[in-house]
């Protein structure tokens, strides 16, 4: 009985600490420190507490499907450190937490990783295959300790209970409460502050439930039909060009493009932008609102094809993988449907941010990827951005109908050093570090070949054509080099503003003109003035968003700038309306029954 008694009370300490240390393995990988970790217990005892009962939950569940304890808690060891691992390397390339949503992201991960393995510290992979060789040659050496049947079942049933209950802590009060009183908030709007304060694992867990996407509460036919009836359509009476007069519409998402130059403490021996600037006089120019800050590229895409807000989705999603999965009338079906070719086009692999499968439902003609490009120029690891422009030129003359595109470089993808990329020709100077000179000098010079393949795509244009030229995000740099870069000019939202802003071009041949400057217009509210400056009869939902234009000109999750350039971090009283029917259209189009769609995209 006594030795009964002695193993259960091994088992139990081996089970406390064993989490204990496999907790600490993981937070000190992401943190980069043992000591910054004890920091954080310090600081966050209740965050470290809820982590530490998760672990626990975890190797219980492990233990209780795996007879043997040793592998299990083994098992348990290697999960700790590989989620340590996917987690800081995914904070290291993308600036960004790792989420629930993100196990159907590991294929595009790894592929990115020969442009960035000398980021990597091979110390952690040792380490692992150190853990996962020694848990297989000892396994049957040590005493494994068996668990019956009974206990095996009762021991998960209540760990699954517990991780269930704080992944669906929104819907539980008991795990809502218990939230509260370790005083644990969920800092959605800001999920790298999120996770380093809450910890790794309940950062992800507190993630859970924005993956579920609830229908607003007053979602139903009637009030959509409503909303439907109730915009106007001024552009009715409008004549409109027959189609043998449309122009061709270009799109170029060009990969991390930035103004680095109004940077205030530094100097750059050219203009990397000398093309793109000389354009201001005669184009529309500003600064786009980017959805994203230094990765996520698709979400900018999303919001420009669908005229949908990411405003309303939950913080950290990917509409391309977690959402389209129907047909949806994006910017290419419309057009397509008014008697343009329309034509998809990305210097990558097709699979990426799940493209192949999107442009299908969103009704492109075709979709022209890197395997498509014959014996291209590549500059580092990626297709240079004037082979783009080679071969938007090369479908416009081959086409007897307008033609739309949408195209996505990758050039100046990061990471940005000596070893992934190309020689700069542009030298900094200024007073920064020289780690931030050399990335700046690389990533600049990425931008100035942006500029020359803009200039040789408009100067090679010999037909009616509207050019759409604009960042998908600020570069990922890496938060060092923007330190170095902070003049200490903005705070609060603007800081957030500057954060969000990529330069904007609309260039045309046709003679014609819009605003001549856009100052943090998002990229669904694009759609309308294009419409506008091709002359051709948009659909009614582009009506609403032009509506929704007079009040607001950028909406993000933590910023929206008023048409007067206001800007504010929550709706003003009394302005409710107009945003709370574009949630209601948006959650209709893309999750609900497409009440709205027949009479929004009739034509």
């Amino acid at each position: 009985m006594n030795i009964i008694r002695n193993k259960r009370i091994h088992r139990m300490l081996t089970v406390l600490l064993g989490t204990f240390v496999g907790l600490i393995i993981l937070e000190s990988i992401v943190r980069g420190s043992l000591t910054l970790t004890f920091v954080w217990i310090g600081d966050s005892f209740g965050a470290f507490i809820i982590n530490y009962l998760l672990c626990i939950s975890i190797l219980l569940i492990l233990v209780s499907v795996i007879p043997n304890f040793i592998v299990g808690f083994s098992l348990y060891q290697l999960l700790m450190s590989l989620f340590g691992l996917i987690q800081k390397y995914k904070m290291n390339f993308l600036e960004e937490p790792f989420f629930p949503w993100d196990f159907i992201f590991a294929k595009q991960i790894l592929n990115l990783l020969p442009g960035m393995y000398k980021e990597i510290n091979f110390i952690y992979l040792l380490f692992l295959a150190v853990l996962l060789i020694a848990s297989i040659k000892f396994r049957k050496r040590v005493l494994a300790v068996r668990i019956s049947l009974l206990e095996r079942g009762v021991v998960f049933f209540f760990s699954v209970c517990i991780i269930i209950s704080f992944c669906l802590w929104d819907k539980i009060p008991l795990s809502k409460s218990v939230l509260n009183k370790m005083n644990i908030v969920n800092i959605n709007w800001e999920q790298t502050l999120n996770y380093k304060e809450n910890g790794s694992l309940l950062g992800f867990v507190l993630n859970v439930p924005n993956a579920i996407v609830v229908p607003p509460a007053n979602y139903n036919k009637e009030n959509i039909l409503q909303i439907v009836n109730s915009i106007n359509s001024p552009t009715s009476s409008t004549i409109y060009n027959a189609m043998e007069e449309a122009p061709n519409i270009i799109y170029i998402m060009n990969e991390a493009f930035w103004d680095p130059t109004i940077s205030k403490n530094i100097d750059f021996s050219e203009n990397p932008l000398s093309f793109y600037n000389s354009l201001k006089d005669s184009s529309t120019t500003g600064w786009l609102l980017s959805p994203q800050f230094g990765g996520g590229t698709s979400n900018v895409e999303f919001e420009a094809l669908t005229g949908l807000s990411m405003r309303f989705l939950p913080q950290g999603s990917m509409p391309y993988q977690q959402y389209i999965k129907r047909p949806y009338p994006s910017l290419a079906d419309v057009l397509k449907k008014s008697g343009y070719q329309t034509i998809a086009l990305h210097s990558y692999v097709k699979w990426f941010w799940n493209r192949d499968n999107v442009y299908r439902h969103f009704n492109f003609d075709k979709f022209i990827g890197e395997d498509d490009f014959v014996n291209p120029e590549r500059r580092g690891v990626y297709i240079a951005d004037i082979e783009v422009s080679k071969r938007i030129i090369e479908e416009i003359h081959g086409s007897e109908k307008p033609t739309f595109i949408y195209a996505i470089t990758m050039q100046n993808h990061s990471a940005y050093n000596k070893e992934s990329k190309y020689p700069s020709e542009i030298e900094i100077t200024g007073e920064i570090r020289e780690k931030t000179k050399e990335v700046l000098e690389i990533y600049s010079q990425g931008v100035k070949d942006a500029d020359e393949a803009l200039k040789y795509l408009i100067d090679n244009i010999n037909e009616p054509t509207i050019v759409v030229f604009f960042g998908d995000h600020l570069p990922n740099l890496g938060s060092d080099v923007y330190q170095d870069l902070d003049s200490g000019e903005n705070e609060g939202l603007e800081q957030q503003k500057y954060l969000k802003s990529t330069p904007l071009l609309i260039w045309n041949n046709l003679g014609k003109s819009i605003d001549t400057h856009l100052d943090g217009i998002s990229p669904s509210l694009l759609l309308p003035k294009v419409f506008q400056l091709a002359n051709l009869q948009p659909p009614l939902f582009y009506d609403f968003l032009q509506e929704l234009n007079q009040e607001y000109i950028g909406l993000s999750k933590d910023l929206m700038i008023k048409s007067n350039g206001e800007l504010l971090n929550e709706v003003e009283v009394g302005k409710e309306d107009i945003l709370d029917k574009y949630e209601l259209l948006e959650y209709d189009l893309l999750f609900g029954d497409k009440f709205s769609e027949e009479n929004l995209f009739k034509q």
